[in-house]
């Protein structure tokens, strides 16, 4: 979540992989619009006030992408464009629960791991109140029984935190009570691993596990299992792309996507007499603002010649559009 450029360029790789996928027809961002001065949530693709509107990174992506579809998908092959080597993220960190603006009666809490068992007494939270239980370096399985005393929402379960921008978290009861939802927050950027209906009532004894087993982590309420879903390794390619054809215009269309922190130079092999090129690119920080509304924007090229070979910038969206005519 954000809308910086780093998670434009998140969203374009995604994309790409929408368009790869052979049973996708449409796709669509959500949520779309906010008012500066009435947030509900963030982000959002669009930012305006009562003068001005202010056009995201990811709207740009979102921008390019339409406007550069195709009618019929390509194959791309491109040697030398293996996944690279993994990029692993340790489970161990600090775990907590905490209030999430409620009162909730929390008891008969255990903390099992490969090496010990611990036990911890009843206590009541509430507002965002905490109870902090352990520093972990791998699996555990926490098992506890929740009841809501009052308020509208539930308890947040904290674990392989780091800091405040590098953790997992369990959400109970979030976005207006009806769900619970698994999510990862790394240096600050936040996504949902998966979520589930979940609807919390007062007086109720829940009977609560969150289990982390390798990569995979379990959320188990009443004796069903509600969320699961295994945290895989992250392996990035050199570039991420994706091809068409357009009708209209005989254009062959070409999108990559370059997340890395330095430029990739590729030979391409695709015949044309001239081509025009639309990039995104920035700092994975840097974001628009109402005082820079344009300091992250596209920008077109237009080369007169056939394009043999192409650098494609550090934390990049590339379109390149070859001309038949």
């Amino acid at each position: 979540w954000g809308n910086t450029m780093e998670n434009a360029l998140a969203e374009a790789a995604y994309m790409v992989g929408l368009q790869n996928a052979p049973g996708v027809a449409l796709a669509c961002y959500a949520p779309m619009l906010s008012h500066l001065q009435y947030t509900n949530w963030k982000p959002d693709m669009l930012w305006f006030d009562n003068h001005r509107i202010l056009k995201t990174p990811n709207y740009h992506t979102q921008s390019m992408f339409m406007r550069h579809q195709g009618d019929h998908a390509l194959l791309v092959t491109a040697t030398e464009n293996e996944p690279g080597p993994i990029l692993s993220r340790p489970m161990g960190g600090r775990i907590f629960i905490r209030a999430d603006e409620t009162a909730v009666r929390l008891s008969s809490l255990r903390l099992i791991t490969p090496d010990v068992t611990l036990s911890y007494p009843d206590c009541t939270l509430s507002e965002s109140g905490e109870l902090p239980l352990h520093q972990l370096d791998g699996d555990f399985r926490l098992e506890f029984i929740l009841e809501r005393i009052s308020g509208n929402k539930g308890i947040l379960v904290r674990f392989g935190q780091l800091d405040e921008e590098n953790y997992y978290q369990w959400t109970v009861g979030g976005w207006q009570n009806s769900d619970s939802g698994i999510d990862t927050r790394i240096r600050g950027r936040g996504s949902c691993l998966t979520q589930s209906n979940l609807y919390i009532r007062d007086s109720h004894a829940y009977h609560m596990t969150l289990e982390v087993s390798g990569s995979r982590i379990t959320t188990i309420v009443d004796g069903e299992i509600l969320n699961q879903v295994d945290e895989f390794p992250l392996r990035l390619r050199p570039l991420y792309l994706a091809a068409s054809s357009e009708e209209e215009t005989g254009d062959i269309i070409l999108k990559a996507v370059n997340v890395q922190d330095h430029p990739v130079t590729s030979e391409l092999a695709v015949p044309c007499r001239s081509y025009t090129t639309e990039t995104l690119s920035g700092s994975p920080e840097e974001a628009n603002t109402m005082d820079e509304p344009d300091r992250i924007q596209p920008k077109v090229k237009e080369i007169a010649a056939p394009c043999k070979a192409y650098t494609f910038s550090a934390h990049s969206v590339t379109v390149i559009r070859f001309h038949q005519s």
